[in-house]
């Protein structure tokens, strides 16, 4: 699992290049998640169907038979369901770095002089303080 996830990560970050605005690393974690969602789905799916068969009395056979159906019916389940949130995610993130941008404090103007500051150890309005 690991080695797939590190290969499905490097080639997304490959494909997405990789910005100085840490726009691969969005990309990149958001690439997998569908897929990791699905396993989960149908590792839990496995999981209360051994329980529930067990503890129900079932043969070992048919208990094991009855939650691998469940997991190959879950995987698929889970990974639309892993997909659409990741949509979701990456929809809610766009809207709110449009309607938040981080402001760059090199580009920022004195409103009182009109003079660039390039000093980002404190405001033009605040005095410094000096100990």
């Amino acid at each position: 699992m690991a080695s797939y996830v590190d290969q499905h990560v490097s080639e997304t970050a490959s494909a997405t290049g990789s910005g100085a605005d840490g726009s691969s690393q969005l990309t990149t974690s958001q690439s997998v998640t569908g897929p990791v969602i699905g396993a989960v789905f149908a590792l839990c799916a496995f999981a209360v169907a051994m329980i529930a068969g067990l503890f129900s009395g079932n043969s070992a056979t048919s208990v094991v038979g009855r939650a691998l159906l469940a997991m190959i019916i879950c995987y698929p389940v889970g990974l639309v369901a892993g997909y659409i949130c990741q949509r979701v995610l990456q929809q809610h993130l766009l809207a709110h770095a449009d309607a938040h941008p981080v402001p760059d404090l090199a580009e920022q103007q004195d409103e009182t002089t009109g003079e660039q500051y390039m000093n980002h150890e404190h405001a033009p309005d605040e005095e410094p303080i000096v100990v």
